[in-house]
């Protein structure tokens, strides 16, 4: 820290003047020495001490949020600097997207949003000085149902009369999601599992078997999406 012009920690000779020390004892510190014993001084900065008043101002440093998808997790940190931590959190105005909460000790807004559109809130944060300095933020979180994709787009081989185990991976819709076969069929002795997407069994045959996968969602309005696959 760089002390001010006419701060009385300047100079101060062999002991910080009482006038410097502030009330209560977690605000001063020393490196060596401590407790109006000498120590070094050397022009404006005198190494070791921490001058009152010199914390920068409680600020919130983040002034936007990521778009959050319907039904799916959601988990984003507001940070803040300056003031005296512990910091606490709390929605000022406004409100956050139904499913969403602010942790009041960590400024973390998470939940699962269960409904589409666009929240905006004002967020306030409170250090824990003696006379509690605050600052508040504007922010919005835009919640969008994601579109449904099977993200598995190749499966590996299998050995004849060899135990199979597959799953076929989707993001986006609704969750819960249901399996079928589209088109094609498995591989003799295999099968989908129309909960989970595991494709498994053993194979009693040779050769290359194409089939489509189908994946459904389960929104009132079902989404769906095919992936073309080969085992």
């Amino acid at each position: 820290y760089t002390l001010d012009s006419v701060s009385d920690c300047i100079d101060a000779a062999g002991a910080l003047p009482a006038i410097a020390m502030p009330a209560y004892e977690p605000i001063y510190e020393y490196v060596a020495d401590y407790d109006y014993q000498s120590r070094p001084s050397d022009g404006a900065l005198d190494i070791g001490a921490f001058e009152y008043g010199s914390t920068a101002s409680l600020t919130i440093e983040t002034t936007s949020l990521p778009a959050a998808d319907q039904y799916w997790e959601y988990d984003q940190y507001v940070h803040a600097y300056g003031g005296d931590k512990p910091y606490t959190w709390s929605v000022y105005s406004g409100s956050l997207p139904t499913g969403l909460s602010l942790d009041a000790d960590t400024g973390v807004i998470s939940g699962t949003a269960t409904t589409t559109g666009t929240s905006n809130f004002t967020l306030q944060v409170t250090d824990s000085a003696g006379t509690p300095d605050t600052d508040t933020q504007a922010l919005s979180i835009t919640v969008s149902l994601a579109d449904l994709e099977i993200t598995t787009t190749s499966l590996p081989s299998v050995k004849k009369r060899v135990a199979y185990s597959e799953t076929v991976e989707a993001t986006g819709g609704k969750p819960t999601y249901t399996w079928s076969i589209d088109s094609g069929s498995l591989p003799t002795g295999m099968s989908l599992n129309s909960s989970t997407g595991e494709i498994s069994g053993t194979c009693n045959s040779s050769g290359t078997y194409n089939f489509t996968v189908k994946v459904t969602d389960s929104n009132a309005t079902p989404d769906t999406d095919t992936q073309a696959l080969s085992i």
